[in-house]
């Protein structure tokens, strides 16, 4: 692989860059192996931007002030679709 980054002028970062084991099986192969656990990882985690975040949260703030004349149960039904929804994309 660093050979195929190299035509391209692009290389790793030696202390970044490592091969790990990971899927269903690899507990288990690393154990019959006498390692021990796999590593993890986090692989591109997403951020929002501030300005995104920003207007989302003065468009809900906006329902919301629309909807203050239903009942709690309701307006809470509400948010907590629109929470959900969020941290489902997340």
């Amino acid at each position: 692989m660093r050979e195929r980054l190299q035509k391209s002028s692009l290389s790793l970062h030696p202390q970044k860059t490592r091969l790990i084991e990971f899927g269903h099986h690899a507990a288990a192969n690393r154990k019959r192996c006498g390692l021990g656990k796999p590593k993890t990882f986090n692989f591109l985690k997403r951020r929002s931007r501030r300005g995104r975040m920003r207007a989302k949260l003065k468009e809900v703030a906006g329902k919301l002030r629309r909807r203050m004349h239903q009942s709690i149960p309701e307006q809470g039904a509400w948010l907590k679709q629109v929470v959900t929804g969020y941290f489902a994309y997340r």
